[in-house]
């Protein structure tokens, strides 16, 4: 093999040397420079959109707040509302109820009005049947007619609730 000839080593080594330097020349004059240039913009744009999310984030969380808050005014307000509604609607029940209590007080003291003239027509339509029919039942048991005087303000007292 003649590269490994060592009379021929120092040729090897001039053009080898030669052969690096203008590779180093071509490759710091015009790749390194390029493949430099897309790795400084390549780094800025990552920058660039590192900076753009950090601010995204903040305007999300801005606007999260600003929902929240919103939302809480909104679930306030509601309660107020709802209250307020809770607050009419008892008191409208309230003022219905003492108009029906009202109405059913009337009703209940015309009725019992009604019921004492009734009684009252009744017991004095009784009275004579009673009167009469007490003296009969008198004079068989004992075989004495009573007094209808006396006999009238029994039943009189009796009509009344009381104790003779």
């Amino acid at each position: 093999m003649p590269q490994l000839d060592p009379a021929s080593f120092s040729s090897q080594l001039f053009w080898l040397t030669i052969f690096f330097v203008a590779l180093y020349v071509v490759l710091a004059r015009f790749f390194l420079p390029r493949v430099h240039h897309v790795l400084e913009v390549r780094a800025e744009t990552i920058e660039g959109d590192v900076a753009q999310a950090e601010s995204f984030k903040t305007e999300a969380k801005r606007v999260q707040e600003i929902y929240e808050k919103g939302l809480a005014d909104v679930r306030a307000k509601s309660k107020s509302i709802i209250s307020e509604a809770q607050g009419k609607m008892a008191a409208a029940a309230a003022s219905k109820q003492a108009e029906l209590d009202a109405v059913i007080e009337k009703k209940l003291s015309e009725s019992e009005a009604g019921i004492s003239t009734a009684k009252k027509t009744v017991m004095d339509k009784l009275s004579p049947v009673v009167s009469d029919l007490a003296a009969e039942i008198v004079q068989k048991l004992v075989k004495h007619k009573p007094d209808s005087g006396d006999l009238d303000k029994i039943i009189k007292k009796l009509g009344k609730g009381t104790s003779v």
